[in-house]
């Protein structure tokens, strides 16, 4: 409780400390043996060194220049890419670096956990006697996963993501972590539970050719354990069982998807990322007018070819620039894969655009206080379905 609240306020080492010591002294006489250093917390909380690997990259060619294990002591290298021939001296305090922390370890730490594996068991058990009656109730009543299920039972899953936050409130500095969650868990153990895979922090938003060495690390990691999973103990019967892990879904926002997927961004003439439609380009920016007809909507392998096709012609095609590192998980769509942004593509974008239209004056759609009422009047008769235990207002 105490590391968590330091986390959240940014407390010092010194801050941290006071801080256990006042919760010692108001816990009692029966704590005032209990001396958790510094050591201990971070033994508990942190991964052995050895399970982090610190990547350095050429910041003009986008290449991995070398890779350190933390668990050795890293003294000033110098070296030089060899694309470019600059010259780096590098330390851990270099800036053109990334760190991975090894997520098979985590993985089989996290399921080791016997309330883990009991709920990760249950999950399975409920996922096996589920019957295809059309009802959604989760991620696993999906086609995609029951495509993924269908080829290799008795497969575990987990959701990727990455996004920009700042690092500081006055710095122009952001961290990108790769994080993911066991979609075979319960929503509250799953919540519970997410594991951070990598960290990369960079004082701008990352080049499509930067996010690819990023996720490429990280991949290599991936690939393996869908080759050859993971061997867990299970603790009533002490049997041995193996699971292979595939990457279902990766959950980014409409910044950070084109960048992945290597793509013309939302306010490119195909900026996308499901279907063909063409922007216009109109009044200072681009807009994608209602046709009669719906565009046609992107496939993985139409993805794919486009990518084929804008190789061979040396130029990009439907909004796609090249190939995206996900290619490399097999199992995952390049473009189903990666579901809408709620937040950019919905509230912030659709329903921003139609509150702007009702609520401006001496437009034909315009709310007027006659409207509004007949609005809340069939808003407040709306009611809940039984699923929904608890509302907030």
């Amino acid at each position: 409780m105490s590391t968590v609240y330091s986390i959240k306020k940014r407390l010092t080492k010194k801050d941290e400390n006071d801080l256990i010591e006042l919760v010692k002294l108001l816990a009692g006489p029966e704590f005032s043996s209990w001396n958790p250093s510094q050591h201990a917390r971070d033994k508990a909380y942190n991964p052995p060194k050895s399970k982090i690997n610190t990547h350095f990259y050429c910041t003009n060619c986008n290449i991995i220049l070398t890779s350190h294990n933390n668990c050795k002591k890293m003294k000033t290298k110098s070296i030089k890419c060899t694309d470019c021939e600059t010259q780096y001296k590098l330390t851990l305090e270099s800036p053109n670096q990334f760190i991975l922390i090894d997520f098979e370890y985590q993985l089989k730490t996290l399921l080791h956990e016997e309330d883990v594996q009991k709920d990760l068991l249950q999950t399975l058990t409920k996922i096996s006697e589920s019957q295809n009656n059309g009802v959604i109730n989760d991620i696993y009543d999906s086609k995609l996963y029951k495509n993924i299920q269908g080829s290799s039972p008795q497969t575990l899953t987990y959701n990727l993501n990455t996004d920009g936050a700042p690092a500081f409130k006055s710095s122009n500095r952001s961290f990108w972590p790769i994080q993911l969650h066991l979609n075979e868990l319960s929503l509250r153990i799953r919540k519970q539970n997410v594991i951070l895979a990598g960290m990369f922090l960079t004082s701008s938003e990352p080049s499509p050719e930067l996010m690819k060495i990023y996720l490429s690390k990280f991949i290599d990691d991936a690939e393996k354990l869908k080759k050859n999973g993971l061997n867990i103990t299970i603790h009533n019967s002490n049997e041995q069982k193996n699971f292979k892990f595939h990457c279902f879904l990766v959950c980014v926002d409409s910044v950070a998807r084109p960048v992945i997927q290597n793509r013309y961004q939302f306010n490119g003439y195909y900026g996308c990322s499901w279907c063909y439609a063409h922007g216009e380009y109109y009044n200072s920016a681009m807009r994608y007018p209602i046709v009669e007809n719906d565009p046609a909507l992107r496939t993985h392998n139409d993805h794919v070819l486009d990518i084929e096709n804008g190789e061979k012609l040396s130029r990009h095609i439907n909004g796609v620039k090249g190939r995206t590192e996900l290619l490399r998980l097999k199992h995952l769509e390049c473009v189903w894969s990666l579901p809408v942004d709620y937040m950019h593509g919905v509230l912030l974008g659709v329903s921003r655009q139609l509150w702007t239209i009702w609520t401006t004056p001496k437009t034909p759609y315009y709310f007027t206080s006659k409207n509004c009422e007949e609005i809340d009047k069939r808003y407040l008769s709306i009611k809940r379905p039984h699923e929904i235990h608890r509302l907030t207002y």
